[in-house]
């Protein structure tokens, strides 16, 4: 593994040779103001490197006035998710049950209906041909007809000419992580395409093999807030054990029975019936019933932009008696378990029915339920405490009709490679889904030479991508977009930085799925990488390179918005 500075691409900061022979008229034109990209601080390692040796080739080959600037991953998370304040972005996207579907990543962060504040379409991507191609894929139920939409989507968005423009969210590598588990004290565990053993079903069945009953994980970030409405990846961790949901997705990616014991379909796909488990209560005692799931998908509809699209869909929300709801939709939505069904928390509506009216937040997903005892679920684990910055423990819940093998989970926070790696081989840690920043052979010789130490390696559903924000001047240009990635030497970060654990990244769906995948798609960065074929594109959209600086096309200089970035 080398540092980006050491593969010989020159300074991270840089305005490349200006193509104009310096007898162009550039009084009437616009300059190109500094397009600053972010990535991680040099503590993350492989992520730092990755992004900054991106970044750095784009401002070493592109006449363009790039710059890099390395930030707290937590503060661009800030910035960027909830503010869409920024120019470009790399993003870490993790492995999450929902990321198998191509409606997560690929769809979904380009929806115009996912540019609220929270949401996931940051980039604000908007046009409306595209926009109709998503939804076909969505509403498309045949699987083998929704993949040939799926595989046209990677086509149009992998091309400038088109009347799709260039996607302004781009995958750079789709990391292969060695996850990590002490199979001395713990069996059974399960793996699942594309998230490896992270997954419910290693909480639920897994067994204790010694006296060690309580399983600590490790989590290398800290959650701001602990809140069922909310994304972050400590905060996700909590949320998925200690709140039910009607489904779960299986080890085969097929929905299973969890909160709901069965359901049916309408034969135009408009409505489902759901029958839920009787008897059941919330870990305060207080029952739950099919008020209470009507109650949480009206709920999340209003209150929070993480959910906001995947319940966007429901029209209807009934609750007939206590065990029975019916979901009306507006139109058939394929992925509605992977989306919808599988990742909707169950909320105690004697909790929340009052939130934000009577508690101290302006908005519900800004509440800190914990500091008033109130991160209440019904899960198969029930929140016991959270030190910040250092662990979330979770006991486990004996009413559960699943209850879980396990005493409890513990997630400790650990920022250090070194204390992980310690704490692995000593036994103080028991299970690593992934190490951000890590040499990733690290952690395969750390299996090697411990007998107790399972090792599993899956290709994430996650990438890590480069984001684009479309309402920053340069990136509304799909030429300027094409343009960055064309240089970004995808090969050199795959074999020098990730030692040949990743896969090079084209477009914005994994290829850990292979019948959603589609590989025939251009690929920037690999067949169309090249300083030369950039710069071309570049000058016949129009912008001119004179003396160093770069300039808007003649006419069609964006009105600069750097004070007007923002999300409602």
């Amino acid at each position: 593994m080398k540092a980006a500075g050491a593969l010989g691409l020159g300074a991270v900061t840089s305005l490349a040779g200006c193509s104009g022979d310096g007898g162009a008229n550039v009084s009437d034109l616009t300059e190109v103001p500094e397009m600053v990209m972010w990535g991680p601080t040099p503590e993350m390692g492989t992520e730092n490197q990755t992004a900054e040796l991106a970044f750095e080739a784009m401002a070493e080959e592109l006449p363009l006035p790039i710059t890099f600037e390395a930030r707290r991953h937590s503060r661009s998370v800030e910035d960027a998710f909830f503010n869409h304040d920024f120019h470009a972005w790399y993003s870490m996207f993790t492995l999450r049950p929902e990321r198998v579907d191509p409606h997560a990543l690929l769809v979904s962060n380009l929806m115009s209906n996912e540019t609220a504040c929270g949401s996931f379409n940051i980039s604000e991507y908007e046009n409306e041909t595209a926009q109709e191609l998503f939804e076909e894929s969505a509403r498309t139920l045949d699987r083998d007809a929704r993949r040939e939409v799926i595989h046209r989507i990677q086509d149009e968005l992998a091309t400038v000419e088109g009347d799709i423009p260039f996607s302004s969210e781009r995958g750079l590598v789709f990391p292969v992580f060695p996850q990590l588990y002490n199979s001395a004290l713990f069996g059974n565990i399960t793996e699942t395409s594309g998230l490896g053993i992270r997954n419910i079903w290693t909480f639920n069945e897994c067994t204790v093999e010694g006296d060690q009953g309580t399983m600590i994980v490790v989590l290398t970030s800290e959650s701001a807030n602990l809140n069922p409405l909310i994304s972050e990846a400590g905060n996700r961790s909590a949320v998925r054990n200690v709140y039910d949901s009607l489904t779960k997705m299986g080890p085969d990616g097929q929905p299973e029975p969890w909160l709901a014991t069965d359901w049916e379909a309408s034969e135009d796909n408009l409505q489902f019936t759901f029958n839920i488990r009787s008897g059941h209560s919330f870990h305060d005692g207080e029952p739950l019933t099919a008020e209470d799931v009507r109650f949480s998908y009206e709920y999340h509809a209003e209150h929070s932009p993480f959910f906001g699209g995947a319940v966007s869909n429901i029209t209807s929300v009934e609750a007939p008696d206590d065990t029975t709801v019916v979901f009306g939709l507006e139109e058939p939505f394929a992925p509605i378990f992977t989306q919808t069904f599988n990742r909707i928390p169950i909320l105690p509506q004697h909790i929340w029915e009052n939130v934000p009216e009577d508690v101290d937040a302006q908005e519900a997903f800004e509440w800190s339920p914990t500091e008033e005892g109130a991160f209440v679920g019904s899960g198969h684990m029930e929140f016991e405490n959270w030190r910040r910055g250092s662990e979330i423990v979770l006991s486990r819940n004996d009413d559960h009709w699943r209850p879980a093998n396990l005493d409890g989970i513990i997630f400790n926070v650990i920022t250090n490679t070194q204390a992980i790696i310690s704490g692995l081989e000593q036994g103080d840690y028991h299970l690593l889904w992934q190490l951000s920043g890590a040499d990733p052979t690290t952690l395969v010789e750390l299996a090697e030479n411990n007998d107790n130490l399972e090792l599993v390696e899956v290709l994430s559903t996650g990438s890590r991508a480069m984001i684009m924000n479309t309402k920053f001047g340069p990136f509304s240009f799909p030429e300027v977009r094409a343009a960055v990635e064309s240089v970004v030497p995808k090969g050199v970060i795959r074999n020098e930085v990730w030692d040949g654990l990743a896969e090079e990244g084209h477009g914005q769906y994994s290829p850990a799925v292979s019948f959603w995948h589609n590989p025939d798609q251009k690929k920037w960065g690999a067949e169309y990488t090249g300083r030369e074929e950039a710069i071309t594109m570049l000058e016949e959209r129009g912008f001119v390179f004179e003396n160093g600086t770069a300039y808007y096309p003649d006419g069609e200089a964006p009105p600069e918005q750097l004070d007007g970035y923002g999300c409602e």
